[in-house]
């Protein structure tokens, strides 16, 4: 009896401190967003904010984050394709930076569902070419098993396909989430330094990720996704995926520490032997930011394959 009290005092005591030590202390709504340069546009399940940039006929660009930091992320690469001819779209999934934080379990349905209608509402063509970070690669990699016919092109940035080692704790009911308030939520300031590296560069961009922490229902949003996208076996997804014969283009930091570039071999069996890889060196998770220029030109050189021939003058009907 004696035990059970002491356990019970520990874990009020522990909820106590979880609960003062909670960060998210402010309504995600229009007042927080009233300084974001951003736009808004409601869906189904709830405010989603978006950038879209470029010349209004030009072939879309989808750029979808990954698992924690929002689509901020993206701006200069949003740029330099416009700059090679395509209109951009990129966005905050569900739960992370100024997007909604809904009920209910972040799976890569509600993600896919969070594209299809955003995609709708914007009048996006009839189909685009997706470029996924991390998770966000799983994401349209999810997206083009779905839904085939929406893409035009696939380029996958360090993909996340392999269930990390994370302690089975993390996954127990109720004391699960007790564990990941207590001990993985307060360490994911530390983590993001992970996705480069250069030091420099993760203290420079550190900010994308820390702006969002405020407010309330980012931590059950990452709960969330690490039960019911993390935590799943990725695989079957890229091996449906190799079936549709398209081409597929992968990126990769050589010196990736969050989805290591010898992930690439298990990838690369799973979806086609010939699709193409892309290494950037000397960057890590986020070659994007790290060596912009390098994965950029590789990102339009990807997205370029699915271009249409130029139409010679004497092939033109009469």
């Amino acid at each position: 009896m004696r035990l059970i009290i002491v356990l019970g005092v520990l874990l009020v005591a522990l909820t106590g401190w979880i609960v003062w030590n909670n960060p998210e202390r402010i309504d995600l709504d229009s007042a927080a967003r009233a300084d974001v340069d951003m736009q808004f546009i409601g869906l189904s399940q709830g405010t989603t904010g978006y950038t879209l940039g470029g010349d209004d006929d030009a072939p879309w660009v989808v750029l979808i984050h990954g698992y924690s930091v929002p689509s901020a992320q993206w701006a200069d690469t949003a740029k330099a394709l416009q700059d090679a001819g395509y209109r951009t779209l990129h966005y905050d999934l569900y739960g992370r930076g100024w997007s909604d934080r809904p009920g209910g379990d972040y799976d890569l349905d509600r993600y896919a569902q969070q594209l299809t209608e955003l995609l709708d509402v914007l009048g996006a063509p009839e189909q685009v070419r997706l470029v996924g970070l991390s998770m966000g690669g799983l994401i349209a990699a999810h997206y083009a098993v779905t839904r085939p016919e929406k893409v035009a092109e696939l380029a996958l940035i360090a993909p996340f396909n392999a269930v990390p080692d994370i302690p089975d704790i993390l996954t127990w009911p109720l004391i699960g989430k007790v564990v990941a308030h207590a001990l993985y939520f307060p360490r994911q300031i530390e983590m993001q330094k992970d996705a480069f590296a250069d030091p420099a560069m993760a203290e420079q961009y550190l900010p994308l990720f820390t702006e969002q922490l405020p407010y309330r229902g980012f931590r059950r949003a990452i709960y969330s996704t690490l039960q019911t996208v993390i935590l799943k076996d990725p695989l079957p997804t890229y091996l449906e995926l190799g079936t549709q014969g398209r081409d597929i283009h992968l990126i990769w930091g050589s010196e990736d520490r969050v989805v290591p570039i010898d992930q690439a071999t298990r990838l690369l069996r799973a979806l086609r032997p010939d699709a193409n890889l892309v290494t950037i060196d000397g960057a890590g998770h986020a070659p994007h930011l790290e060596a912009p220029e390098a994965t950029q030109a590789a990102l339009i050189d990807a997205l370029g394959a699915a271009q249409p021939e130029p139409v010679a003058p004497e092939d033109v009907p009469s």
